[in-house]
């Protein structure tokens, strides 16, 4: 199945609490992702790293993408399964699986 989101419930610094297609709500916790990959000072997700701008974020309803103005985004399918259900219990097998920028990231 591929899972896009349908609404930004809630944004906090680095977490996303996302409405998806299958009508769950997943949070998404991406600091340790976007630490991991602002190491480089030309990096892009630094940007994200600021609280007010990663606060920015907007959805993108023709892809069920979430994004930022700087181009950045992220595959809704690798977002639903890093995250977890908004009560806290783990939703993915996978929470021990590190992405790759290219793995997360959305052409548009």
């Amino acid at each position: 199945m591929i899972h896009l989101i349908q609404e930004i419930k809630t944004v906090t610094p680095f977490c996303l609490t996302l409405r998806f297609n299958t009508g769950e709500i997943i949070k998404v916790n991406l600091e340790q992702q976007l630490r991991a990959w602002s190491q480089s000072p030309q990096s892009k997700f630094r940007e994200l790293l600021e609280p007010n701008y990663f606060r920015s974020v907007k959805l993108n309803h023709e892809i069920g993408a979430v994004y930022w103005d700087n181009g950045l985004d992220f595959c809704p399918d690798v977002l639903y399964q890093m995250g977890v259900v908004e009560n806290n219990q783990p939703f993915s097998r996978f929470d021990n699986v590190q992405y790759s920028k290219q793995e997360v990231l959305v052409a548009v």
